[in-house]
This record gives C-alpha cells, sequence and structure tokens, in this order.
C-alpha cells in the first residue's frame, strides 16, 4: 500500500468480507476465541487510533495471532529481538493536517497540508522478543453499567426497537427480558451508545445529523455505530452479536464508496476514544 486511497481500498474489502462471511461485525467477534487475539491492537505508546485499530484487530483474526501488540523493525532491533523468517508486515498508516504559513501578495496566509505516511509493523508473535501477555477483558456487566453511569446516559426501556433520540437525549430500548441473553441486551446498548456520541454535539458529525433526509447519511452514521460498538464489545470483553440488525449492513455497500467507509471507521475510533476517555475506562 501507497497511498490513502490504497488503505481506503483495504479497510473496505476489510470490512466487508467480515460482513459477508459472518453477517455482521459483532457475529464476527464469537470466533475470536479459536481465531486470535480479541484484543484491541497496541504499540509502543498504548491503543492505535483511526482506521488502524480495525486494520490491526482485522489481521490478528484473520491470522491467528495470539498477540495484540505490534512493533515497527526498528523497535524490534533495540529490544535486541529479530523479525523470524517468512514474516509479513502490516501496513499503517498516520495521517494529519499541518498549517503552515506562507506569504501571498505581501500577506501570511495560513495554507493546510496534508501529510500522509505509510509505516509497517510486525506482531510480537513474529519476532524472537518475549511474548508480554495481558489479561483478557472479562465481560462484567457492572463494568458497562458503571460507563453508561459515568457517562450521565439515560437510558429507557419501552416498546420493541431499540434507536437513540436526539430530540430527548435518550437510549431507547426493550426491555431486557426481551433479549434472548443478556450480552445481546449489553451489544445493542453499544451500538445505540456510538450514536449517542453524536447527540447533543459530543462528537459531532454531520451524517447523524443528515440521518433521516439522505440514505448515504444513514448508512455512513449506521456503519460507524457497528465498526464503534465492535471497538468497545472488544474493550470491555464482550462476544456477542446484535440482534436483528443483519439487514441493513448490505446498504452499506450500495450507498458509500471506499473512502466514505475509510472516513466511517476513523469517525467510530474518534467516538470510541471519546467514550472510553470521558468515562475513565481506559
Amino acid at each position: 500500500m501507497k497511498t490513502n486511497q490504497d488503505f481506503c481500498s483495504a479497510i473496505t474489502k476489510q470490512l466487508f468480507d467480515i460482513i459477508d462471511q459472518q453477517g455482521s461485525l459483532l457475529a464476527w467477534q464469537k470466533r475470536w476465541n479459536s481465531d486470535g487475539c480479541n484484543q484491541l491492537p497496541i504499540g509502543s505508546n498504548g491503543l492505535y487510533h483511526g482506521a488502524n485499530l480495525m486494520l490491526l484487530l482485522g489481521a490478528q483474526w484473520k491470522t491467528g495471532f495470539n498477540s495484540n501488540q505490534w512493533l515497527t523493525l526498528n523497535q524490534i532491533n533495540k529490544q535486541g529481538g529479530c523479525v523470524k523468517k517468512g514474516s509479513k508486515s502490516q501496513a499503517v498508516f498516520f495521517w494529519k493536517i499541518n498549517e503552515l504559513e506562507e506569504e501571498q501578495d505581501g500577506e501570511k496566509v495560513t495554507k493546510q497540508v496534508p501529510i500522509f505516511k505509510i509505516y509497517f509493523v510486525f506482531n510480537l508473535e513474529q519476532t524472537t522478543l518475549k511474548p508480554t501477555t495481558y489479561p483478557t477483558p472479562e465481560f462484567q456487566i457492572s463494568v458497562i453499567e458503571s460507563l453508561i453511569n459515568n457517562l450521565g446516559v439515560t437510558v429507557s426501556h419501552f416498546g420493541n426497537s431499540a434507536h437513540y433520540s436526539n430530540s430527548n437525549d435518550a437510549i431507547v430500548l426493550p426491555s431486557p427480558e426481551r433479549f434472548t441473553s443478556k450480552e445481546n441486551y449489553y451489544a445493542t446498548l453499544l451500538h445505540e451508545l456510538v450514536h449517542w456520541t453524536a447527540g447533543k454535539n459530543r462528537v459531532p458529525r454531520k451524517c447523524f445529523n443528515d440521518y433521516h433526509s439522505n440514505i448515504k447519511a444513514r448508512a455512513e452514521e449506521e456503519l460507524i455505530a457497528e465498526i464503534g460498538s465492535v471497538l468497545l464489545a472488544a474493550h470491555y470483553g464482550l462476544k456477542r452479536e446484535l440482534e436483528n440488525h443483519a439487514s441493513y449492513v448490505q446498504s452499506w455497500k450500495t450507498h458509500l464508496d471506499e473512502k466514505q467507509v475509510m472516513n466511517a471507521t476513523n469517525k467510530a475510533a474518534k467516538a470510541f476514544e471519546w467514550l472510553i476517555n470521558q468515562s475513565g475506562t481506559r
């Protein structure tokens, strides 16, 4: 991969392949115990950011790596290790906007310059370094309830549909006993919680504002909620699928191009990071 478009294509293919095979992204998580590490990928500075989270998480599952740690060749060498023969690196990207001042017609003008860099990482399992083990998150209802309470989220129970009401700033869910399991109830709650992040300008998203008037916006917002709930589920050790939601996932292929899928992935990671930072549960 050499360009931003390459990464857009890669993340789109990864997500749609998973959906085609499993029906949804959260259904995919049920296989993680046998297929690879289900913990969010980390580097030397902690959790990866943006779409890199999903790219590396997908790589852990696809390759069956038991570690969630990823290092550059330079970092491996500095620690006295080396890469095992036959190992293939994973490309990740760094993207930001730099503001530069330049003079035009005798006046200073601020110009935004995009910076896009690619670097390559190896999973710790591909190296001779001693594995560092981290305890696998064990799902506990009290942890999710603390998340909701710490954020001050209003959750109402009635009816037979799940949604976030922006006008009332409340998540509406059917009663817990109407779900087939406690895990499915909390998986659905996490999905709606990602929608909640866009309300009241917490993590503003245009697609959320246009949700009811534009089909592309709706598809993008639903993809954000799906990816965000996958990240939250991995963070809190929840491995179940959302109920009755697979019908809309195919619309992402119809209405979103690769760049929009990439943007949705980055926005989902942003919502995820905002939630765990605000709640103090990182």
